[in-house]
């Protein structure tokens, strides 16, 4: 079109002047009267021969009554509240479709009927949308490589009107009728050894004794195995708060899980040691490690002071886990890695010691694996089963009980469900702080090397025990305890632990002879209980750390624990060998 106003049109087709394939508007000043053509002509076009065909593209209507409605309106962008380009024709480009606020082009049609996106080198381009409908809608980012990301929205709420902000997808999401804009990066750091090709997560839950509460100094402060334990920016624990119950109703803010950095330790309030800084770091050493493809990946969701029901799905910290999760699935599928997640680790009982039942326990742990599995599987598309990864309760005293069903019920969701759910051991053993319920930074740290153990051998899919009783017979005034799980022979040990009477055993006896326990003793594997003699007809159990004076601080010598363990030489990262503790119980004797 020249400066007059007239058209010319060129020898031949064989450049960008031409229009192949063109769309155009034409309005014929009715209201929705206007119609679009497109040219049917096909290069190569002789001149004063070809035809230029303009055909009316059918069934337009209600789009041409569209188009001549908004033919004089600019489009808005709802978030930035920038205009948005309209198509625009040129030269090199069929139609422009997006440009930045310096018109380099983003997105254009090219007159070949390709599509053009901006050629930078490193540049990763997304597209933003949403699926699904209202109050469930999810926002999704697609790569220029074709991976698909689900960012927002589904479990946690209504997300809606995303767009990318540089590096970063931006969107609202409405959460229980409260509104939030987030950020979202698309583009995380995490500085991995160039060996690593996988990202192992490992989730951590529970309440306080899950998020280092009132550990006083910390151990690690430090990294530990710099490239390859790693935690989000934000620090091992997720909220980056001290994760306090006042902290429960707090929604995870997505943009402290923006990129990866080496694992340590930190202190917020009164919680400091977690324990899983040396936890990212003991599942890449010893027995059953991952090899040095694997970098680990830790995070901590609990709450402290949260009872079970304050944890379960449908609550506030339920979902920030799975928030948690899909970021760390999605960080690692951005950086080129592979992804996996075999275990949630759960550390809690003390908020239920005083009023549930083992039955109702167990229970408890049984939903929350099957939850965990479920939803985990949703969002990461993974095949391998979830396991739940528990430790045993040994602080129930100071909840106002000398007996607590928490730690039958951890005991017996682990006997019922092997392959779904797996006890460490109790906490009788390690060291605890002078409110005799929290623990101090070593005992912390002493408490994530043995859930390590039990988390490597669960994802080598090699099983694991802890050290329990497996039955007990009596034959006269004897009665035989053979125990599983250990390593080598067992030991009464009064060094570690305070001494017990009877090491931490006790007899309850319904009928029969009125006996006591003598003397206990161990031989190999068997714990030999010997009574003042037979009892005839009785109905006996035996107890193996079962009772502890009522506000008694755990570990103490009136606190409720045994003096048995094996002889694990497993060796802990810091010094000293892990061995494994007797199991607190209530076992029948046959």
């Amino acid at each position: 079109m020249q400066a007059s106003g007239a058209a010319v049109r060129s020898a031949d087709a064989n450049d960008g002047t031409e229009i192949l394939g063109a769309a155009v508007f034409i309005r014929n000043g009715t209201a929705n009267g206007g119609k679009q053509y497109v040219c049917a002509a096909e290069a190569p076009i002789t001149i004063g021969s070809t035809a230029l065909p303009f055909r009316e593209i059918s069934d337009q209507s209600a789009l041409n009554a569209s188009i001549a409605e908004k033919a004089d309106q600019t489009e808005v962008d709802e978030i930035n509240k920038k205009p948005l380009p309209s198509a625009i024709f040129s030269e090199q480009y069929a139609a422009i479709l997006a440009t930045d606020d310096n018109d380099q082009v983003h997105v254009a049609i090219r007159q070949d009927g390709s599509i053009h996106p901006l050629e930078a080198p490193g540049y990763k381009r997304f597209i933003t949308y949403v699926t699904g409908t209202s109050p469930n809608r999810k926002v999704m980012v697609e790569r220029d490589d074709g991976l698909v990301f689900e960012v927002a929205g589904g479990f946690e709420g209504d997300a809606y009107n995303p767009a990318m902000a540089g590096s970063k997808c931006r969107y609202y999401v409405n959460r229980g009728g409260r509104v939030y804009l987030e950020y979202q990066e698309m583009e995380p750091t995490a500085g991995l050894d160039p060996d690593v090709t996988t990202i192992a997560h490992i989730v951590t839950y529970g309440q306080s004794l899950a998020v280092g509460a009132y550990s006083g100094a910390l151990l690690n402060p430090t990294p530990t195995f710099a490239a390859r334990s790693l935690m989000f920016k934000s620090g091992i624990r997720t909220l980056d708060l001290d994760h306090s119950p006042v902290y429960r109703d707090r929604r995870q803010d997505v943009a402290l899980l923006d990129h990866l950095t080496d694992a340590f330790e930190k202190t917020a309030g009164n919680y400091g040691e977690t324990g899983w800084a040396r936890l990212a770091a003991a599942v890449l050493a010893g027995t059953n490690a991952l090899s040095a493809a694997h970098a680990a990946l830790v995070t901590a969701h609990g709450i402290g002071a949260s009872s079970y029901a304050s944890l379960k799905k449908g609550t506030v910290p339920y979902t920030n886990l799975l928030v948690g999760v899909r970021r760390a699935y999605n960080a690692a599928r951005l950086l080129g890695m592979a992804y996996r997640l075999p275990a949630v680790i759960f550390v809690q009982g003390e908020g239920n010691a005083a009023a549930t039942t083992a039955a109702e326990y167990q229970d408890n742990l049984e939903e929350l694996q099957a939850d965990l599995d479920a939803d985990i599987k949703a969002i990461t598309g993974q095949t391998e089963d979830v396991k739940l990864i528990i430790d045993q309760l040994s602080s129930w005293t100071r909840s106002g009980v000398a007996t607590s069903g928490v730690p039958i019920g951890q005991l017996e969701a682990a006997k019922a469900n092997p392959t779904k759910i797996f006890l460490v051991g109790p906490k009788y053993a390690l060291a605890y702080a002078s409110d005799g319920m929290h623990m101090v930074a070593n005992g912390y740290a002493r408490h994530a090397e043995e859930v390590a153990r039990a988390w490597r051998a669960i994802q080598a899919a090699a099983g694991y025990s802890p050290l329990r009783v497996s039955s007990a017979v009596r034959a006269g005034a004897t009665i035989t305890v053979a125990t599983t799980g250990g390593t080598g022979n067992l030991v009464i040990d009064t060094t570690q632990v305070p001494a017990k009477a009877n090491s931490g055993l006790e007899l309850f006896q319904t009928g029969g002879t009125p006996v006591t326990i003598s003397t206990v003793a161990v031989s190999g594997t068997n714990i030999i209980v010997t009574l003042s003699g037979d009892p005839g007809a009785a109905t006996l159990q035996l107890g193996f750390g079962y009772t502890g004076t009522i506000n008694a601080n755990a570990g103490t010598a009136n606190a409720p624990l045994t003096n048995i363990r094996d002889s694990s030489a497993d060796a802990s990262l810091y010094g000293g060998a892990l061995q494994k503790w007797l199991c607190h119980d209530l076992v029948n004797v046959a």
